[in-house]
């Protein structure tokens, strides 16, 4: 491969852990990068440096008025630089994308090389923008997109004036795309709703560490108790079927609970259900990754929610798949168009987003013996860590990018 350049919003573990004390909350977009990039670089033999901006809601609800500059190096030899940008609301995808394209002149600048391979992480303005600005400097630099989730079907719920500045800024992104040589998707159908041609994309649904395996083999494998805990981690919003999740609950009897991490717009509402039903558990955004892992291994089934019907859910890949099963657990999820069959094959599906639908799958899975059960789950966390870990995938999109 060519010289390496990342333009998103990558983050070393020391990193992570300082933006998250400032409220930095998109632990899932942390590692998907972090992964990705770690199994380009096991696989290449060469190491990234990485430009980047930290998405966060404008000031004042983001914590920072101005997102300052900061520097760290990842590995030996590699510069890592998150730009500064003014976070005023609304404004802020301006300034960042104009910072971004700065810092990426400056350093191309300074560069001998004219030959890149530039993996860009997430469909954001920013982030097109710098890579108009990586062909102005470098026209030879071969651009390649990685897509985990479409702007279009985000912040579903947004005000009138947030709704206009989403389509100038699809607008922005669109207009940009002509700078992206190739597309690595987390959903099939992203390439039909984007008009790529063929041969242009590939689908790479992200990406697991083998190191996430060996913690979980530390951790207790069984309780002293009678309890059959299912457990939902990620984005508790509206619109996701959590409704249908906690109406479940109250269809289940005493043996059961329900534990919730993560955060969203429909969080407060877990929340009043956790303060009346004890068996809710809501735990919010845990610290670091072992947290939730450490709880992942003390449930015995969790659950993917999403609304088919849903049409974000047709181009959607959801990412706590690889965690969920990685730990061993049964795994119950609706059929999304972003899930490829093969999943289905290590899944228990719930035929319907109802509550009963929801409440039947969990007693037939919690129904099954147990040495069934932990075969699904040993059969399903076989498959994630050697078909989907970092270093398989990484080969794929490097056998792709010098197709």
């Amino acid at each position: 491969m060519n010289e390496l350049l990342w333009i998103g919003s990558y983050l070393n573990d020391d990193m992570a852990a300082k933006i998250r004390r400032l409220g930095y909350g998109n632990l899932a977009a942390f590692l998907s990068q972090k992964r990705i990039l770690e199994g380009i670089e096991k696989v290449s033999g060469k190491t990234f440096d990485t430009i980047g901006a930290l998405s966060t809601d404008g000031y004042p609800k983001g914590k920072e008025l101005y997102c300052k500059k900061r520097s760290f190096s990842h590995a030996e030899g590699a510069t890592d630089t998150l730009v500064g940008f003014l976070n005023i609301k609304y404004l802020n995808k301006m300034f960042m994308g104009a910072s971004l394209a700065k810092e990426v002149r400056r350093q191309l600048k300074s560069r001998q090389s004219e030959t890149f391979d530039v993996f860009i992480y997430e469909m954001r303005s920013a982030c097109l923008k710098a890579a108009k600005a990586v062909k102005e400097m470098c026209p030879s630099a071969r651009i390649h997109l990685i897509v985990p989730d479409l702007p279009q079907f985000m912040d579903l719920n947004a005000n009138k004036l947030k709704r206009m500045l989403k389509a100038l800024d699809w607008k922005s992104i669109k207009g940009n795309m002509r700078y992206v040589d190739d597309y690595i998707l987390y959903a099939a159908p992203m390439a039909e709703y984007l008009g790529l041609k063929d041969g242009s994309w590939m689908v790479m649904e992200g990406a697991i560490s083998q190191d996430i395996a060996d913690r979980e083999r530390l951790s207790p494998e069984s309780r002293q108790d009678d309890r059959y805990i299912v457990m939902y981690s990620g984005s508790i919003k509206r619109g996701f079927g959590i409704q249908h999740l906690l109406d479940a609950m109250q269809l289940l009897d005493n043996s059961y609970e329900l534990w919730f991490t993560g955060g969203g717009d429909y969080a407060d509402v877990v929340k009043s259900y956790a303060e009346h039903d004890k068996r809710i558990k809501f735990y919010g955004i845990l610290p670091t990754t072992e947290d939730l892992i450490k709880l992942q291994m003390q449930a015995d089934m969790l659950v993917n929610m999403r609304n088919p019907d849903e049409p974000a859910s047709r181009y959607c890949f959801p990412s706590k798949l690889f965690e969920y099963m990685v730990s061993g657990n049964p795994v119950i999820s609706c059929r999304l168009g972003g899930i490829p069959d093969e999943y289905f094959n290590y899944l228990f599906e719930i035929p319907e987003m109802t509550a009963a639908s929801i409440a039947q799958t969990i007693r037939k899975v919690a129904g099954m013996p147990v040495s069934e059960r932990r075969k699904t789950g040993e059969e399903s966390k076989n498959f994630i860590l050697t078909q989907k870990n970092k270093n398989v995938q990484a080969q794929r999109i490097i056998d792709f990018v010098e197709r």
